[in-house]
Parts: C-alpha cells; structure tokens; sequence
C-alpha cells in the first residue's frame, strides 16, 4: 500500500490530458488497495481469535468454517492484489501521445 500512496502522491504524476490515463490507473490501484486494506481490517478480530484457539489448543471442527472463511478471504485478497500489480507492468501498444508529437 505504501508504494501506491508514494507512486499516487508523487510530483510525476499530473493531472493533464495527455496523462489522465495515467493518472486514472494510479487512482484505480491506489482504490483497490484501499479497499483491500479495509476488509483485511475487518477480519482482523477473526484472525486474533483463530491465533489465540491455536495457541492454547488443537482447532476443532467447529472452527473449520471460520478458517475456511479466512482462506478465502485471503487468497481473494491476493487476487485482488494481484490486479494493481499486473496495471502497473502492462502498458498499452503503440506510442503516447507526447511521443507521437516528438517525432
């Protein structure tokens, strides 16, 4: 998350015409990070109590559904993740528009 704030808040990115999609992207990853940061948040408390279970004890079968929710979750989120990643590597074919005027 971090490395999207600095990349969101960095004086490289302005807010023009030829460089709205850039600036759109960054806001989209800098979203879906927040987003993802905010469910991981709310499962916190759950990822607390399965900690404290295992510590003292072996989980039971009653819990088997609660750490089911929390794979879940956290393969999603890493999916989920994996999105920003993959908008900051891909980059559109063809030249931009400042590199077409420089020809």
């Amino acid at each position: 998350m971090v490395v999207t704030v600095v990349s969101w808040c960095s004086p490289g990115v302005r807010v023009s015409p030829s460089k709205s999609v850039n600036t759109d992207s960054v806001l989209i990853k800098f979203l879906i990070t927040v987003v993802a940061f905010v469910v991981f948040l709310t499962k916190l408390q759950l990822i607390s109590y399965l900690a404290g279970v295992a510590a003292q004890t072996t989980p039971s079968a009653a819990d088997a559904g609660t750490q089911m929710e929390l794979v879940l979750h956290s393969g999603g989120g890493l999916l989920v993740l994996l999105v920003p990643a993959a908008m900051s590597v891909y980059k559109p074919r063809g030249m931009t528009r400042h590199g077409q005027r420089k020809q």
